[in-house]
């Protein structure tokens, strides 16, 4: 019994926390709007109402009566049309990091990924007496996990991160929660009963969308207190004397201070990304620190 609340208290803290942080993330990054906003909106979205749903399938398992028919087969048609949607918002995620535009490649990989679950679906809804649905949560969720490592190694060489702290947060969460149900799924019926492998999944699930959920908010939370600190700083004569900062220095600098991207700042100044970040590094060697939040520290104590 005790089991059984924690499984229902943990989803429903890890929807509430879901949702909080798609509040959150459009909050911080409504007035940037980057490119990649709109898919990492729409993951967590997914993952919300799929927690939503998860909840509600436990709850009616546990505490009401058996759940009718045509209610079982809505249930199972939610999940493979949640799972196939995250099997094309997550990829398009992911891409949206690091590259502009589609590409062919991009666009034919999904396809054959979402074909091939497709595929294991309709086998699993044609036999449900093999274990094809395990087989397809096996690869869906290393399919998932292995497109986001992907991101993690594709962004550690990405110059300009100023306004990627919450996604490589987030890719990383991700990575640890598809290696989790991956690992799962292989070794939960080797050792458990199906019952208690039911319980074990849904509580697993639970405590890392919770966990997912509640760090990235606070993280979101941190972020903007830091944005709104740094964007009442303002740059004085004195400071500028006392650095040695140029004309052209001031300017990143106040753009810096207003929250403003290494790519941003060049487009606003008509410059490439590179001139920006020799800047910004003659800027932080000048003050003598390492980050925005420093800088607006070290020039906030010169007033």
């Amino acid at each position: 019994m005790i089991m059984q609340q924690l499984i229902l208290w943990f989803n429903i803290l890890a929807f509430t926390f879901l949702f909080a942080s798609m509040g959150a993330t459009y909050i911080v990054y409504s007035k940037l709007k980057p490119k990649w906003l709109v898919y990492y909106l729409l993951y967590l979205a997914s993952y919300a109402f799929f927690t939503v749903f998860n909840t509600y399938d436990f709850f009616s398992r546990v505490y009401l009566p058996a759940m009718p028919p045509f209610l079982y087969f809505i249930a199972v048609a939610v999940t493979y049309l949640i799972a196939l949607a995250l099997l094309v918002i997550v990829p398009r995620f992911v891409f949206s990091l690091f590259t502009q535009n589609r590409n062919s490649k991009q666009s034919v990989f999904i396809m054959v990924m979402v074909s091939i679950s497709i595929a294991l679906m309709v086998a699993d809804f044609l036999s449900p007496e093999l274990p094809i649905e395990r087989a397809g949560s096996i690869f869906m969720n290393a399919y998932l996990g292995g497109v986001t490592l992907y991101g993690i190694i594709r962004l550690r060489k990405t110059n300009d991160k100023s306004n990627l702290g919450v996604v490589l947060l987030f890719l990383r969460l991700s990575c640890i929660f598809y290696s989790v149900v991956v690992l799962q799924s292989i070794l939960l019926p080797l050792f458990t009963e199906p019952v208690q492998e039911f319980n074990i999944t849904l509580f697993t699930a639970g405590l890392i969308c919770f966990l997912w959920g509640s760090i990235t908010l606070a993280y979101l939370i941190i972020k903007n207190f830091r944005q709104e600190n740094i964007g009442t700083v303002t740059l004085t004569d004195e400071a500028v004397s006392f650095f040695g900062i140029t004309p052209r220095e001031k300017e990143i600098i106040n753009l810096l201070l207003c929250g403003k991207s290494n790519n941003e700042i060049g487009e606003k100044l008509f410059v490439s990304t590179r001139t920006v970040e020799a800047h910004v590094y003659n800027i932080y060697r000048k003050c003598s620190v390492k980050n925005k939040l420093e800088l607006a520290r070290k020039l906030s104590s010169t007033l």
